[in-house]
């Protein structure tokens, strides 16, 4: 991070979150905040801690049973129309 802090509204726009979202996160200890006179700051390093523990995404094509998905249109009864 190029930065050495950021404020909740950078810090917002970079990961695509809300306000609230983020103050959750604050509150909850999963994001650890500073105060600056009366701004809320996040330190790069605080906020690498915390991009760093995100889940990992798997993506999944099949459901707990290991069947496969269906499209939308298939599973609310609606048949593609064939050409």
């Amino acid at each position: 991070m190029e930065n050495r802090a950021l404020t909740i509204d950078e810090f917002c726009d970079r990961f695509r979150i809300c306000r609230a979202t983020a103050y959750h996160l604050i509150r909850t200890g999963k994001l650890r905040a500073r105060k600056l006179g009366r701004r809320t700051i996040l330190l790069a390093p605080d906020v690498d801690a915390y991009a760093a523990n995100l889940p990992d995404f798997h993506f999944r094509t099949d459901d707990r049973f290991g069947h496969k998905r269906f499209r939308a249109a298939e599973r609310s009864g609606h048949k593609r129309a064939s050409a």
